[in-house]
């Protein structure tokens, strides 16, 4: 008995050390991560396209999920353009292979969203430069419903603020001469702005400024006000040299797919269906 036991002990631990020797089943493959990419297109291609170095920010949303401050799918991820394409600051990927998502993109970027229905904008006042005119000039845009894809997604930004476009004329008692090398400052105008990032409106916010536009012409001059295109009235004054020229009636802004601003001194002009004058004075 003693010996049969101690065969039978022998056995089990022969057939427990054999099943302990098979490999485990091997595990299913996971999914493999798919990255977000973007790519860019501006409305109004008369102005600025992005060029190397500038950074937007973006949001993705999971459907069927709506837009919040924070955790979203992506939350304010900074995307710098290199000349050529958008690379992120961080690797980001899509949630799967199936589930939608929408697309928030803005720029400039900053790394501080405190709303996102009451997002604060401010323009430059000092707008005379490339880069103070460009680091005033918000753009959005928005695509819905994207479907997962290894593929850039395309997103269409627009130039969310108004563009005021100066351009001095000629006229009675003034010579070409007299205003290609014009410096003018432009007064009365919003520089801050309330955006919703969710869908793009802006609303102009707090009071107004001085500010000084860019020169990209012989007298001819453009800035970035806080005013989305055809809001607002505002009373601007030109300062040429040592003389003044003024508006002295307030008209709506236009944005620059809209009739620019034009004046000749001494003169009634129409743009569209209004009337503004420029003078001399002193």
């Amino acid at each position: 008995m003693k010996k049969l036991a101690l065969i039978i002990v022998t056995l089990a631990v022969l057939c427990s050390c054999k099943k302990a020797e098979e490999p485990a089943p091997a595990p299913e493959p996971k999914p493999e991560l798919v990255p977000i990419q973007i790519a860019t297109t501006v409305t109004r291609a008369t102005d600025y396209a992005f060029e190397t170095g500038d950074n937007v920010g973006l949001f993705v949303v999971n459907e069927p999920k709506n837009l919040q401050i924070r955790g979203n799918h992506v939350d304010n991820c900074k995307f710098t353009f290199d000349g050529t394409k958008w690379s992120a600051g961080k690797e980001i990927y899509w949630l799967d292979a199936t589930t939608k998502a929408d697309f928030y993109c803005y720029y400039p970027y900053t790394s501080s969203v405190p709303s996102i229905t009451a997002f604060p904008f401010q323009v430059s006042q000092d707008q005379s430069s490339e880069s103070g005119y460009k680091a005033s000039d918000l753009m959005w845009g928005k695509v819905d419903g994207v479907s997962p894809t290894p593929d850039p997604v395309v997103i269409t930004v627009n130039h969310s603020l108004s563009c005021l476009i100066v351009n001095l004329k000629a006229g009675t008692g003034w010579k070409e001469d007299d205003i290609k090398d014009a410096e003018i400052t432009l007064c009365g105008l919003k520089t801050s702005a309330l955006v919703n990032l969710a869908d793009g409106t802006v609303i102009a916010d707090g009071g107004t400024a001085e500010m000084k536009p860019l020169p990209i012409g012989a007298g001819i001059f453009k800035a970035r006000c806080g005013t989305c295109p055809g809001q607002g009235r505002h009373e601007f004054i030109f300062i040429e040299d040592l003389h003044r020229l003024e508006i002295r009636q307030a008209a709506h802004v236009h944005g620059c797919d809209q009739p620019h601003w034009r004046g000749d001194q001494h003169r009634h002009r129409p743009v569209g269906d209004r009337w503004h004058r420029l003078r001399r004075s002193g």
